[in-house]
């Protein structure tokens, strides 16, 4: 909070006294303050850059992916938003006969997140363990399915980001821990 009320509106040069009031709370000496309060926001700005770096490579790749399978922005900006794009992230091909894994609601249709373990839970996934029975009301763990694919399929690799899931099931968002792979 601290970095983005100061690097946001705020000459840093020259208001010592807003620096001050930040530091003050913490015990901080008003001739402490310009210096720390220097290093955050260049600290903050590395951090910044690194992630643009990252998320521009990553993202650009992902957005391609998406792309080159037919699907238009619009389809596939929210999922976008569940990957951890300080992780790598690539296309692979997978052979026929590979076993995948998904979580879904009983009797549901096929998601776009698959694990190639069963040993994760819904969350880690970047998902709710919840689903809404389509075109119902009812609310229903989801269950495990085993997947096996037919042919040759190019997927994008990935691992889930924490992510608000609102899609699961409209009326319960839920906080997703994300981290599979």
């Amino acid at each position: 909070m601290l970095e983005r009320a100061t690097w946001q509106g705020t000459n840093i040069r020259g208001n010592q006294d807003t620096a001050a009031n930040f530091f003050k709370p913490q015990g901080y000496k008003s001739a402490d303050c310009i210096p720390l309060l220097i290093e955050t926001l260049h600290d903050h700005r590395k951090e910044i850059a690194r992630l643009t770096i990252v998320k521009g490579t990553n993202g650009d790749l992902s957005g391609n992916f998406f792309k080159s399978q037919g699907y238009k922005p619009a389809d596939y900006e929210g999922y976008m938003n569940g990957l951890d794009f300080t992780q790598p992230v690539f296309a692979e091909t997978i052979n026929r006969g590979k076993t995948l894994w998904q979580f879904q609601v009983p009797g549901g249709r096929q998601g776009m997140r698959y694990s190639p373990t069963p040993d994760v839970v819904p969350g880690q996934l970047g998902i709710n363990p919840l689903g809404q029975i389509y075109k119902t009301e009812t609310i229903v763990p989801k269950i495990v399915n085993v997947y096996q694919s037919t042919e040759k399929v190019t997927l994008l690799r990935s691992t889930s980001a924490p992510v608000l899931d609102t899609w699961s099931v409209s009326s319960q968002p839920y906080n997703a821990i994300g981290g599979a792979r």
